[in-house]
């Protein structure tokens, strides 16, 4: 059945991270129409979800499959003015979105650099974060979500590196209390962030990072750099030891390698 505003505001318990929703049964993208609100003055906090997108991405523009009302795709707005360090909301984005899933679910999460969650080894959410600004710097951040929950099958494609919580869990989820958890986590990590930075975020994100030590490879504008994980640093770049040189990289595909 597909979600309606007042069943995702009903018993919600936050400040102001989905108090208003703007939901859909259909739309070409969540964060399309986020930005679109953003830019004509919506407040922080506001969310737009959607059972289905007719285009629906994920990052460098790839297509985003999802099974209509099996699913959660939504995107919130951020306006964070007092974020010196923009490149670290993913990290935080993804620690709220992994410790709302273990809370509804109890599955452990994994997170993998540099935006994407897993559960038994296969990606089960993805995120895209969208930064629009000016000459002062940054105006708002669209932080869009797409969480496997509920389906069961993918395409042949997909089946081997994605999965769902349900086909983890064997059973189904409750998607309106995991959406609900979802935001209040955000909401909770997000002024965390606000009052006492970002440390303690990437603490918790690196803990649940299993790529260190290990040989990986990076594809990067065509190239492809391999070497070993050595860490996240603080600014969000990964650090790989590659032969005799220490390599940043601050945006590309990983795939473990052993």
């Amino acid at each position: 059945m597909a979600l309606t505003q007042a069943q995702i505001r009903d018993k919600l318990k936050t400040a102001s991270f989905g108090l208003k929703v703007y939901a859909f049964d259909t739309i070409d993208s969540t964060n399309n129409c986020a930005k679109a609100l953003a830019n004509v003055g919506a407040e922080e906090g506001v969310v737009v979800f959607s059972e289905h997108q007719s285009a629906g991405r994920g990052r460098f523009n790839r297509s985003w499959e999802s099974e209509r009302e099996k699913n959660l795709t939504f995107s919130v707005v951020l306006r964070p003015a007092w974020c010196a360090r923009v490149s670290l909301l993913p990290f935080l984005v993804a620690c709220a979105i992994a410790k709302a899933v273990e809370e509804v679910t109890g599955l452990p999460v994994i997170s993998k650099w540099p935006n994407d969650l897993l559960c038994n080894g296969k990606k089960f959410c993805g995120i895209l974060l969208e930064i629009t600004g000016n000459a002062d710097g940054v105006e708002f951040v669209v932080a869009g979500i797409g969480i496997n929950v509920n389906q069961s099958a993918f395409s042949q494609e997909l089946a081997s590196r994605a999965t769902s919580l349900k086909n983890v869990a064997a059973k189904e989820i409750d998607r309106i209390s995991l959406l609900q958890e979802c935001l209040r986590q955000l909401e909770r990590y997000y002024t965390g962030a606000q009052k006492r930075g970002f440390s303690k975020v990437m603490r918790e994100w690196n803990a649940r990072c299993m790529m260190f030590g290990r040989t990986i490879s990076v594809e990067q504008n065509g190239s492809i750099i391999k070497g070993t994980a050595q860490k996240v640093d603080a600014d969000g770049a990964l650090v790989i030891q590659s032969e005799n040189q220490t390599i940043r990289v601050l945006a590309g595909d990983v795939s473990v390698l052993e």
